[in-house]
């Protein structure tokens, strides 16, 4: 059993960890390159640290909130949004990004997407995720496809890679 246990937080601290990883990377890279470079970072960059910088404090909030939700003392907190509008700011927030890789970010978003009640906290960190990898895993030229639209009961939202043909989902 405690061995159980120890492998459960193993790979807590793992997933953890790739999840810091990421923001940490985005606000590392361009600030590494300018050092590099001996110049000063342009509005552009800065935007983009300042953006990965926010989302790692996110990040760190959400894993406080995960230990208060699992000791009762905080629930999911479900809100209606419009979907399509939530993936999209999500996406756009790896522009910057891919522009400096030369990856192509396409937006697939369907106009009539039904608003869902979700906690828009996990589902940015869902999202984001899925983002953050498939811009990792692309080569430079590659495109990636953020995705979304109705199916018959919901909603999907598809993230996908094309040079890898890969793609990771998820139903609303």
């Amino acid at each position: 059993k405690l061995q159980e246990v120890d492998n459960q937080k193993t790979l807590l601290f793992q997933n953890i960890s790739h999840e810091l990883r990421t923001p940490l990377t985005l606000i590392k890279g361009p600030v590494e390159a300018a050092e590099r470079r001996d110049e000063a970072i342009d509005r552009e960059t800065q935007q983009v640290v300042l953006s990965n910088a926010r989302r790692l404090q996110r990040l760190v909030d959400q894993l406080l909130d995960l230990q208060k939700i699992a000791a009762g003392r905080m629930q999911p907190q479900m809100r209606p949004i419009h979907l399509g509008e939530f993936a999209r700011l999500v996406g756009q927030a790896f522009e910057p990004y891919a522009q400096v890789r030369r990856i192509d970010i396409v937006f697939e978003i369907q106009p009539e997407l039904p608003v869902v009640l979700i906690d828009p906290e996990m589902l940015d960190k869902c999202l984001y995720n899925y983002l953050s990898n498939a811009l990792k895993f692309t080569e430079e030229g590659g495109r990636i496809t953020l995705r979304a639209f109705r199916e018959d009961r919901g909603a999907r939202v598809e993230v996908i890679d094309i040079v890898r043909g890969h793609d990771d989902l998820f139903d609303l």
